[in-house]
């Protein structure tokens, strides 16, 4: 209560810049627009859109870099969640040792 009558009518700029010059550690809580419009985090490569398999590269899916940094092996998620059944053919061949004959089977039967 104390904190929202002081800054009441103020701006959210305002009450950054007065708490700044006061020392006091702050910052704006941004929008998931505004973060995703930040040039400085896509400059960085800490933003990056990721490839959607069938639109390609879409603003409206961006991938934030993960901080956790291995010295060997990948952290950064590099592709959209899978769609559904988008990797059933593999799964099926070599998780469960299908071939190609007997997918097909299964598939004008109904099964899958």
């Amino acid at each position: 209560d104390i904190i929202n009558g002081w800054a009441q009518g103020l701006s959210v700029n305002e009450v950054l810049d007065i708490l700044n010059r006061a020392g006091i550690p702050c910052a704006k809580i941004r929008t998931v627009l505004e973060v995703l419009e930040d040039k400085n985090l896509m400059e960085s490569g800490a933003l990056k859109p990721l490839v959607h398999p069938t639109v390609g590269p879409m603003k409206e899916l961006m991938s934030y870099e993960n901080p956790i940094h291995f010295s060997s092996g990948k952290t950064d998620y590099d592709s959209p969640a899978p769609f559904l059944g988008q990797h059933n053919e593999e799964v099926y061949k070599a998780l469960l040792g299908l071939d190609t004959e007997k997918l097909m089977e299964l598939k004008r039967e109904g099964v899958i």
